[in-house]
Formats: C-alpha cells, structure tokens, sequence
C-alpha cells in the first residue's frame, strides 16, 4: 500500500504540471494562429482561411471557434482544454483500462503517462496533441478489449467509432 501511495502522488504531481504554467509564456505563433483564427471571426471567414487553409484537424478549431465564444481568448483559457485532455488522459489509463490492463500496469502507465516530458509539453500547449494522445489512447484500449474479448462488443466498438471519427 505505501508503494501504491508513493505512485499516486507522483501521478497527482505530473498532473498538477499540465497546470502549473499555462500562462508562464505568452502564446507561441501557431498557438496564436489558433486562438485569432478561432475568435472574433464569423464562422465562414474561420472556415476558408483557417479551417481550408491549415493542416491540423478541422475539428480542433471547430472546438475553438465555439470554447472561445464561450470564454475570453487569453493564454490561461486557450490552454486549458489541452491541460484536461492531459489528465482525462492519465486518469483514462487509471480507471478505464481495467478490462486490458491489471492494476500494476495501470498504475505503471498511469505514471508514465503523467511524467512524460511529451505529454506535459502538448497539455500545455494550444495545439491539438494533448487531445489526439487521449482519443489514441482511448481508441487503442478499446480496439485490445475487442481482442481480448475475441469479439465485437457494443461499447469498445462505439468508443473506437467514436475516437476514430474525433482523430
């Protein structure tokens, strides 16, 4: 049990990461490219200049161009998603892997998961990797119940349709 403990808090700490800088740098230009193409702009200027033009997934700034509506377009709320997906994704590998997965290796990529230099780097960022490693991640567990389970189930297979169609 204090093993489990000492992993746990480690995991809580590289999590606590994907928060701890988000507004420490000012957006990087691609970032910006982001945030400006996303907001203050009538949805079909975003569509032909941004989404048409751009080589990242035209989802992504759809999700943009309807969050940054909803809050204001600075650092702290551009990077915020990102951050989320980072810990959906360690806690995906925590709680919703047990079908694949034993507790060991749970708690092993768990951990991997929340100190990975990568990773902590994409949450804090306002690209679309943060989000693509969780919707990979989630596909890939589901796609292994399939197999393990040596047969098609209703639930891995929506989630794998359904990560496919968001990757």
């Amino acid at each position: 049990a204090p093993l489990v403990t000492a992993f746990g808090a480690l995991i809580v700490f590289g999590c606590v990461l994907r928060f701890w800088k988000l507004t420490a740098v000012g957006l990087w230009y691609d970032e910006l490219w982001t945030v400006v193409g996303a907001s203050h702009r009538p949805f079909m200027e975003m569509y032909r200049e941004w989404i048409l033009g751009e080589a990242h997934p035209p989802g992504y700034f759809l999700f943009y161009f309807v969050w940054l509506k909803i809050v204001p377009p600075t650092e702290f709320w551009a990077r915020i998603p990102n951050a989320i997906a980072g810990v959906l994704t360690v806690a995906y590998l925590l709680f919703g892997t047990g079908r694949v997965l034993s507790r060991d290796e749970r708690i092993m990529a768990g951990l991997v998961a929340s100190l990975s230099y990568i990773y902590i780097f994409y949450a804090l960022s306002v690209k679309q990797y943060s989000a693509m490693i969780l919707f990979a991640t989630i596909a890939t567990i589901s796609y292994l119940e399939m197999v393990s389970a040596r047969r098609v189930e209703r639930r891995p297979a929506f989630a794998l349709t359904a990560t496919g169609l968001a990757l």
